[in-house]
């Protein structure tokens, strides 16, 4: 705060008022995932993504998260803003500072504390959490376009001259844009952005199929992998349908099983998943897989108690002796018997 310019009590209090007004908005904000039904789900799924560590841990091991994000930030970022961009940012920087160096100077402070906080935080590089550096680095590019065009148009030509090279410095940038905009589900994208942007329409799709084979029946789903939490779009209005995230409690009474891009964690002795459905994700991204949960009997697979009774043979005593030594079958079949016959 400049306390040399004229009135900076009213200045201050302007200022102040104008934080206060941030804040608020902040408060509603927090208000409003507060309402959310989907909010009791923000820690776990916190906790099971967010993949970052403590300031301590971060710079402990600075060599080591250099080594591990460094490369694949700063690919995503050249990706991304294109090298051009980025060149121009820098022509920013130095016009910027020429002309306005305090100011030029917060912003590029802007651009380089987020960066270095990502790389140095980050248990794994996420790409999104570069993108807090990304509209300041895009106003230093803005001021780097302005001081081409100057450039530009003073050595000969005129305007002419000037938007034609503003226009070399922004078509890749559009062009890239352009791709993602007509086809996002298959555009190319640049480090582990290549995988973690699930195609929507995948989940969709499997959602979809989920629900007619519970078919009105009370059951529960696992969901596992990038984009699991789609399925609790597409399933929210589905009571009947209980949704258990991979790794966050007993599966042995969920019926069916929804995974993208990891593999689905080891059953207990007579239980096994049984690929039901798949659906394709675009341009080589892996696909959705939807499995029911089935006994196994000797490697016979059994999707019923009576198939379950078959598989086993011999008497009721055989039956009965071999579900009590498999618990994890006797949950599966009082599963099955709650989720009774097809509605």
């Amino acid at each position: 705060f400049d306390w040399r310019r004229e009135r900076p009590l009213r200045r201050l209090g302007a200022w102040l008022g104008s934080l206060a007004i941030a804040l608020i908005l902040a408060g509603l904000g927090s208000v409003m995932l507060r309402l959310s039904d989907l909010y009791n789900d923000l820690g776990p799924a916190r906790d099971a993504l967010l993949g970052n560590h403590s300031p301590r841990e971060g710079i402990g091991s600075l060599a080591n998260w250099i080594l591990q994000n460094g490369p694949d930030y700063s690919w995503a970022l050249v990706a991304y803003m294109t090298p051009i961009v980025l060149l121009v940012a820098v022509v920013g920087c130095v016009a910027g500072w020429k002309r306005a160096p305090s100011a030029t100077g917060i912003v590029i402070g802007w651009v380089v504390l987020p960066f270095v906080a990502v790389i140095v935080l980050a248990s794994f590089p996420a790409i999104r959490w570069l993108f807090v550096a990304v509209p300041p680095l895009v106003a230093l590019a803005g001021v780097g376009v302005v001081e081409v065009f100057r450039r530009a148009r003073s050595i000969g030509g005129g305007t002419l001259i000037g938007a034609v090279a503003v226009t070399v410095v922004v078509l890749p940038a559009l062009a890239f844009t352009g791709t993602i905009l007509a086809a996002p589900a298959s555009a190319w994208y640049p480090g582990r952005d290549r995988f973690e942007f699930t195609d929507g329409a995948s989940w969709a799709r499997a959602s979809s199929f989920v629900r007619e084979r519970a078919a009105g029946r009370d059951v529960a789903v696992v969901i596992a992998g990038y984009g699991a939490d789609q399925p609790r779009l597409h399933l929210r209005p589905e009571p009947n349908i209980a949704l258990v995230e991979q790794g966050q409690g007993s599966t042995d009474g969920a019926l069916f099983l929804m995974r993208y891009g990891i593999v689905p964690t080891a059953r207990p002795a007579g239980l096994s998943w049984r690929q039901i459905g798949l659906f394709p994700a675009k341009k080589g991204r892996d696909p959705v897989i939807v499995y029911e949960s089935i006994a196994l009997v000797n490697g016979t697979p059994a999707a019923s108690p009576d198939e379950l009774r078959a598989a086993i043979g011999g008497s009721d005593a055989d039956y009965d002796a071999f579900v009590a030594a498999h618990p994890a079958v006797k949950t599966w079949l009082e599963a099955l018997l709650r989720a009774g016959e097809p509605q």
